[in-house]
């Protein structure tokens, strides 16, 4: 009887470790589904929801529901198609091109405006500076734009080194550049940079980030994962980094303050607060549960705390809870009950508790589970609140 309870127990524990193992789903979002083959650079979210994609061979629009490409060459008449950044400006979304470009989104037409060029400079590395200045960071040196005044700084720090992030917290500027992580302050009324401090000076460190206690997190190329608080700077050990170096190419942290490192050649690394290894995701050829590569340049974590990884060899892998569930609506076609569109531009509840959404192809309201569809013909672009907002297509 007690070899018997103990063989019962034995199996309760592996069985507990096999399913905790598989606590997440792994989705892939591949080239098959309509994205263009490149290294994902960027993810942001717009205010409609939307998730927006910047890879080295240009720019795409995801809605759970269908991938949309901008040709920007034909678009705006920019050199290149790449888009290296995606930041969201109180809802305004601004993106660059290493081509030296910076270009503004206009939600209610659409429209995207070509707002900067500059001639012979890379831009590598945007960031909001405050409520109205971006500073954009370059292979050599730092430029900031006014969107007010729509002016743009002189040339700064131009001695700096492939500025690659750049992160700004309580009026200091962190930068991972190719000699080193900088800390600039900055004063607003010259729109100039003061250097403050070299950490890890020579070396070419790749990610920077900070965490809920105010501690710095610096990835490098070689010389693997650091952590400064306060005024002590000392290495995360990772058992894997000791025997050969693997680049730290990509830190974020997660709802639950786990820092989410990717490491080339193993993956993504759950982190602790303690500094503990907690779980990696790694791709195994055996199991499609599993994340599809091991090299993951972006990192983006949602409201969720779902995590959107962009890989080097084009896609997307989406990390969620499998007790996130949530309810698809899409468009089915001639099925009266379904929304008129899947391209949506707009959503409003109103005082009942009814569900408004605008779509490109007329107006539905959802619900007691049903739609009811409105006058195709109309555009829908705002909904402000009530009455609905239209305009005539």
């Amino acid at each position: 009887m007690r070899k018997f309870l103990s063989f019962y127990y034995l199996f309760i524990f592996c069985l507990i470790l096999s399913f905790s193992s598989y606590a997440q789903q792994v989705v892939r979002i591949d080239n098959e589904e309509g994205l263009l083959n490149g290294i994902i650079n960027t993810f942001e979210k717009d205010s409609l929801g939307y998730f927006w994609i910047g890879s080295d061979k240009g720019l795409n629009r995801y809605s759970d529901l269908e991938i949309k490409n901008y040709d920007l060459e034909n678009i705006i008449s920019v050199q290149g198609t790449s888009i290296i950044e995606i930041l969201n400006f109180d809802g305004v979304l601004y993106m660059i091109s290493p081509n030296g470009y910076l270009i503004k989104y206009d939600y209610e037409y659409e429209h995207f405006d070509k707002i900067l060029q500059e001639e012979g400079k890379r831009f590598l590395s945007i960031a909001r500076l405050d409520n109205e200045r971006l500073i954009i960071g370059l292979d050599y040196g730092f430029l900031i734009y006014n969107i007010k005044t729509k002016k743009t700084s002189k040339l700064l720090q131009p001695e700096t080194f492939i500025n690659r992030e750049v992160l700004v917290f309580k009026n200091k500027i962190f930068v991972a550049s190719g000699k080193g992580c900088y800390i600039y302050s900055f004063d607003k009324d010259l729109d100039a940079l003061s250097l403050q401090e070299i950490l890890l000076e020579q070396k070419d460190v790749i990610s920077i980030a900070i965490d809920s206690k105010e501690r710095l997190w610096i990835g490098t190329e070689t010389e693997g994962l650091f952590i400064k608080n306060g005024p002590e700077l000392k290495p995360i050990y990772i058992e894997e980094l000791q025997q050969k170096t693997y680049a730290i190419r990509k830190i974020e942290f997660d709802k639950q303050n786990n820092a989410l490192v990717a490491v080339d050649r193993l993956g993504l690394l759950v982190i602790d607060e303690y500094l503990k290894i907690n779980q990696i995701f790694s791709h195994d050829l055996d199991e499609i549960n599993t994340i599809s590569q091991n090299s993951i340049y972006e990192i983006y974590v949602d409201n969720y705390n779902t995590y959107w990884l962009g890989l080097r060899e084009g896609g997307i892998n989406i990390i969620y809870e499998k007790d996130n569930v949530f309810k698809q609506l899409s468009h089915v076609l001639n099925d009266p009950n379904s929304i008129n569109d899947n391209t949506i531009r707009a959503i409003f509840e109103d005082e009942n508790g009814d569900l408004w959404f605008g779509t490109e192809n007329g107006l539905s309201k959802f619900s007691d589970q049903k739609f009811t569809n409105y006058n195709k013909k109309l555009f829908l672009t705002i909904i402000y609140g009530f009455p609905l907002v239209m305009t005539g297509h």
